[in-house]
């Protein structure tokens, strides 16, 4: 407690980067799922998820003209430690264009297909550990009130992943309370209703969280604890994952 404390502190330092009170670049994702966000026109993020099996993404995020982005990304585990890479055959990719911005009385809007899933690759079943968004809507509403910035995300996502007999649509809703300057608590239930009959999830529901951290302009850094209410039956506990993002123009 005293920790956290301290960060919130600290985090008066005037940065700007994607969380907290003076954000000035909008966040692309809750957790694992798409807001509205994007990059803005002629932007490279370069984001870095490590997580459990000595695990590692990377994606590289264009802003190709405004409203419109494109990302290519590629995850495997065992990157870190010893063994062989185990990740998918190619590479992911993300496409987001944003419908409409948001206004007062009504959200952004923004549409895309991403092939990218969360945690370990399951070469027998051809799987993220959780789906990837597949084609999707999202919707995202930004509020200012006693506490700071309130962003309040949703959508509505059909992922590739499953087979046939499991193919479903799916939602997921979250937001992004600011802490201070430039720290803001996430939280991300993501229903995985195209996922309830498979052997990895033992109910309906994951819960994520996390704590993101702007440590300067270009540059921050989010600590993700992961299935909060211990839905995945190949985990014995919540799982913490570190990820990092550093955002330019070109």
């Amino acid at each position: 407690m005293k920790f956290l404390v301290l960060i919130i502190i600290f985090s008066s330092t005037i940065f700007a980067g994607n969380a907290g009170n003076n954000a000035n670049i909008e966040s692309r994702y809750l957790i694992d799922m798409p807001t509205a966000g994007v990059i803005e026109k002629k932007a490279l993020s370069i984001y870095s998820n490590a997580y459990s099996e000595g695990g590692l993404l990377l994606e590289f995020n264009f802003g190709l003209l405004t409203n419109l982005n494109l990302a290519l990304s590629y995850s495997a585990s065992n990157v870190i430690g010893d063994g062989s890479f185990s990740g998918p055959e190619y590479p992911s990719v993300n496409f987001k264009y944003r419908v409409s911005n948001e206004v007062e009385n009504f959200p952004a809007i923004a549409i895309g297909i991403s092939t990218q899933g969360r945690g370990v690759w399951d070469k027998t079943e051809k799987r993220f550990q959780t789906y990837s968004p597949g084609f999707y809507i999202a919707s995202s509403k930004n509020f200012i009130w006693a506490l700071g910035n309130l962003a309040l995300h949703g959508g509505i996502n059909y992922s590739f992943e499953p087979v046939n007999k499991n193919k479903s649509p799916n939602v997921y809703f979250g937001f992004e309370q600011s802490l201070g300057s430039s720290l803001s608590l996430v939280l991300e239930t993501n229903a995985t209703l195209d996922d309830q009959r498979s052997e990895i999830n033992k109910k309906v529901g994951l819960l994520n969280s996390s704590f993101r951290w702007s440590i300067s302009e270009k540059f921050t850094i989010e600590l993700q604890v992961r299935d909060m209410l211990n839905t995945q039956d190949n985990v014995k506990d919540f799982t913490r994952v570190i990820t990092f993002e550093y955002i330019s123009t070109f």
